[in-house]
């Protein structure tokens, strides 16, 4: 708006660029309240991402030759879906012990089982963690962290659409549209940028203007 505002009056004139209508939203008390509900969906969705991701390493969905894995921690076995199953495990437990403030690691059974403990614990404990200033921030992304991955690795049947837009944030071409949902989100992980799509919607409009300024200036 500011580039159009002081930009030259030359024929033919770009239309004025409509207000992007994006708002700050102050945090309820740390993420915001929509930041804090698609935490707590992506944590109860890790249960059955986790799972998918289990079935496929044992060979009982076929993994695609394009899929392309990596563990947070290299690969350790013959399966790097198995390793991505472990890892999570592992994450959950810790995360229960530190939201729980327990005097003992939390030792249960082996993967699915363990995870699903881990989620529930988690999930009773969902507004301790997310109005704990020491480890909201770390445990929320986390959890959007590992949500994506496993999206992404097991295949879980989500169409997602790559916008032709950079972020707003990290200038990146990294926004993803998962279909359903009502925003796009930066994929970036150190960014994470979330717009409604009426958000994103009225700033794609305008935004071969504002490159265009940006480019004249």
């Amino acid at each position: 708006m500011a580039c159009w505002a002081e930009g030259p009056r030359t024929a033919p004139s770009p239309p004025r660029p409509l207000p992007l209508g994006i708002i700050a939203i102050p945090g309820d008390p740390i993420w915001c309240g929509r930041d804090t509900a698609l935490i707590r969906r992506s944590l109860a969705e890790l249960d059955d991402l986790a799972a998918r991701a289990a079935a496929e390493a044992e060979g009982l969905r076929a993994p695609r030759g394009d899929q392309r894995v990596s563990g947070s921690r290299g690969t350790r076995t013959p399966s790097p879906l198995m390793d991505m199953v472990e890892d999570l495990t592992g994450l959950l437990r810790d995360w229960e012990f530190t939201v729980k403030r327990r005097e003992t690691p939390v030792r249960r059974g082996h993967l699915s089982t363990a995870i699903t403990a881990s989620i529930d614990q988690l999930l009773l404990n969902f507004d301790r963690a997310m109005a704990n200033p020491d480890i909201a921030v770390d445990f929320g992304t986390d959890i959007r962290v590992w949500h994506r991955k496993f999206l992404s690795a097991g295949h879980a049947g989500t169409v997602r659409h790559t916008k032709p837009r950079p972020c707003t944030r990290c200038h990146r071409m990294s926004l993803v549209w998962t279909e359903g949902d009502g925003h796009v989100e930066c994929q970036t992980p150190d960014c994470g940028r979330i717009m409604s799509l009426s958000e994103y919607e009225s700033y794609s409009s305008v935004y071969p203007y504002l490159a265009d300024a940006e480019g004249v200036a």
